[in-house]
Formats: C-alpha cells, structure tokens, sequence
C-alpha cells in the first residue's frame, strides 16, 4: 500500500481492497504502526489506530488509474 496524496490533517489515507488480509485484520485489530524511510535513511514511525471508510466520494478523490491494475473491477 502507498500513503495517498491529500492535504495532511492529522489523517493518513491508504486504498486497500474490503477483502484483504489486512482490512480484515483492522476489524479485529486496529492499532497500526507506519514507517517511512528516506534514501538517506531518514525515518519516521507513526502509530495510531486506523479505521475503514467506506466512502465513494473520498475514494473518487483519492483514486488514480493507476489502481485500475490493482482492482479487478475497478473502484
């Protein structure tokens, strides 16, 4: 997964698929932890808690045909 380009307001955006092991995860477990890593070996962590939206405008804002290859039926 990617984080997705949004102005930052304290969230962090990422599209994954209902059906994957990791958003199936998120509904037992949603305690998350995020790394980011520069090529000159900066890093951040981040944990939080994630929560699933399932929210077609929020998804028309976020999606690229770029995921098309990633989604078989597309959004």
């Amino acid at each position: 997964m990617t984080t997705q380009n949004r102005e930052f307001n304290g969230q962090v955006w990422f599209i994954g698929s209902k059906k994957s092991e990791l958003c199936q995860s998120i509904q037992t477990d949603s305690q998350v932890n995020l790394a980011y890593v520069t090529s000159s070996n900066h890093y951040v962590s981040i944990h939080g808690t994630a929560n699933l939206v399932d929210d077609q405008s929020i998804l028309d804002e976020l999606w690229s045909p770029a995921y098309e290859a990633f989604f078989e039926n597309g959004k």
